[in-house]
Parts: C-alpha cells; sequence; structure tokens
C-alpha cells in the first residue's frame, strides 16, 4: 500500500490529451480550452469510499482519449448516477 503522505506533488498532476494539466484533487479538470470536467456532484450522491477510485478511472480517461470523448462518457456516467441515484457499487 502506499503512504499517500509521502506521495509528492507531481503524482496528482496530470495531463490531457490535448496537453491541459488538471490536478487529482481539484473538482474541476480543464480537458480543453472550453471543455471542463466538474467532479462535485461526487460529494453529494456517491459514497465517500467510492470516490478516490471514481477520480482515478476517470483520469485515465482524460489522459489517454480525446477531450470531446472523455467529457461524453464523464456526463453519461454522471447522467446515470444521478437519475438512478447511485450511492454504491455493490448490491
Amino acid at each position: 500500500m502506499i503512504n499517500q503522505t509521502v506521495l509528492k506533488e507531481e503524482f496528482y498532476i496530470r495531463y490531457s490529451m490535448a496537453g491541459y494539466e488538471f490536478d487529482l484533487r481539484n473538482e474541476i479538470w480543464h480537458l480543453k480550452k472550453n471543455l471542463t470536467i466538474n467532479l462535485s456532484f461526487l460529494h453529494d450522491v456517491l459514497d465517500k469510499c467510492y470516490h478516490e477510485g471514481f477520480i482515478h478511472t476517470f483520469h485515465i480517461f482524460a489522459q489517454e482519449y480525446k477531450p470531446e470523448t472523455a467529457y461524453s462518457l464523464f456526463g453519461k456516467v454522471k447522467s446515470i448516477i444521478l437519475r438512478y441515484a447511485i450511492r454504491s457499487f455493490l448490491q
């Protein structure tokens, strides 16, 4: 297990495919000039134990896919979570 207190600042900094820098600790990620992902909804709907996994999963999409694709996928997943009031991924 990685000790989170030892991790350096650079660990949290990522770059979108378009070259825009975003910080995993921030609620808003800029993927492209006028394209952002807002993660603030997580605190209201998803149980806290799933926040880190959700963020780390989506940072991979933000890095590996075109900003428009990552944004579209994020919107679809967010819509499903909000529509069905998903709080947990366990049954």
